[in-house]
């Protein structure tokens, strides 16, 4: 089964990353002492910036790597993010079967599969986008090994979709807010052609120009998608298709392999492009201008996700030492992280990042075992007792 760029992981068990709660105790002050003690407290407190806190999972079932058919790829990618901060992805058990899940903002996962999923190895069900209604896209493969798209809602009802001429298989790759799903499907010519299904169950197929295999990756709220398109000559290039159906196609400067991957509200676009052995992040602008980008001590980038603010997610290669994932903000500063424990984690990979700039994704332990990860901050009181993704 081959779904966003091939993601086979593992998971064991879930893990939270503590943070350290500082409390202030301010006692025995008299009225005219106290008052300048919290406004220089408060001033001190408002000039920290906000620190991100992460938390680790792992759906029930997901393979731990003790399987002659999961090691090393089984476990558990969160996937797909929402506003609501409510979580889709799919795990891959010991049997080498995907399985889909939604984590709920109180922590509780969901895990489920689409009517008419395979249960033997390598087939199942796997998740690509979750909408504002907590509806789930996603792609299950039969018992044959043919794969088709599914919608599930929030009450766990299921609706099946096809595309007219799917011989192949059929993939979905995102969804909108609005419910609007994007993908691929492959003919009997076995060459992948995109779709767009509106929330209403209406599919429209497009080609950018000289396509010979044509791969949807993202839609935004507009309904505009982006994502790459082979050649005749073996090259491939970016591609927008426009609200309205127009193509545009798409390279970096000095590119010799385009990959788009998101393109947010606004219609910037971010992906990663190849000059020569190199691999770079690039954020082109809704006026089609460039900016080429790669986080300090980087030997190749991943750009994944971008929101409506223009903040970046993704992961990257260093010459030495562990894949790890960056976020990169509309001014062009980076920060790194690491989603699991320091000295045994092998990488951490951001898959989506929503409007309030919560990254969820996966990373893979020391045992080549994979966790999905969230990373938010305080103040959106994305987990808390009370208040939980």
């Amino acid at each position: 089964m081959k779904v966003r760029s091939q993601l086979w992981i593992a998971a064991l068990c879930s893990t939270v990353v503590s943070l350290t709660a500082v409390s202030l105790t301010v006692a025995s002050l008299t009225v005219a002492s106290s008052v300048p003690a919290l406004a220089a407290d408060q001033e001190h407190r408002d000039s920290q910036p906000p620190q991100p806190i992460i938390v680790t999972f792992d759906a029930s079932g997901a393979g731990s790597g003790t399987s002659n058919f999961c090691f090393p790829e089984c476990g558990t990618v969160a996937d797909s993010i929402n506003a609501k901060g409510e979580v889709a992805g799919y795990y891959i058990d010991n049997e080498h079967v995907a399985h889909g899940f939604l984590r709920r903002r109180d922590g509780t996962i969901e895990t489920f599969d689409a009517p008419g999923a395979g249960a033997s190895h390598y087939l199942g069900t796997v998740s690509s986008g979750i909408d504002s209604a907590g509806t789930i896209s996603g792609t299950y493969t039969d018992s044959n090994s043919l794969s088709h798209g599914y919608l599930r809602t929030r009450d766990g009802d299921f609706t099946t979709f096809d595309v007219q001429g799917n011989i192949t298989g059929l993939v979905t790759t995102g969804m909108n807010a609005e419910g609007a799903i994007t993908g691929w499907f492959g003919d009997s010519d076995d060459r992948a052609h995109g779709y767009v299904r509106n929330r209403d169950g209406e599919i429209v197929t497009f080609d950018p120009p000289g396509s010979i295999q044509t791969f949807p990756e993202s839609i935004n709220p507009d309904g505009a998608v982006t994502g790459t398109y082979g050649d005749e000559s073996g090259g491939s290039h970016g591609f927008l298709r426009k609200r309205d159906g127009r193509l545009v196609s798409f390279d970096p400067p000095n590119s010799t392999y385009t990959l788009p991957f998101s393109i947010n509200t606004e219609g910037a676009i971010t992906g990663t492009y190849q000059t020569g052995p190199a691999s770079h992040g690039f954020l082109r602008a809704p006026d089609g201008a460039f900016t080429s980008f790669n986080p300090p001590g980087s030997t190749g980038v991943f750009s994944s996700a971008i929101d409506s603010a223009g903040t970046i997610t993704g992961s990257y290669n260093q010459s030495v030492g562990p894949v790890q994932a960056f976020v990169r903000d509309r001014d062009g500063a980076f920060t790194s992280f690491s989603a699991g424990p320091d000295g045994t984690t092998q990488n951490t990979t951001p898959l989506a990042i929503n409007a309030k700039g919560a990254i969820t994704g996966y990373y893979v332990d020391e045992n080549s075992v994979s966790h999905g990860f969230l990373r938010y901050f305080n103040q959106d009181r994305c987990e808390d007792d009370k208040d939980k993704h």
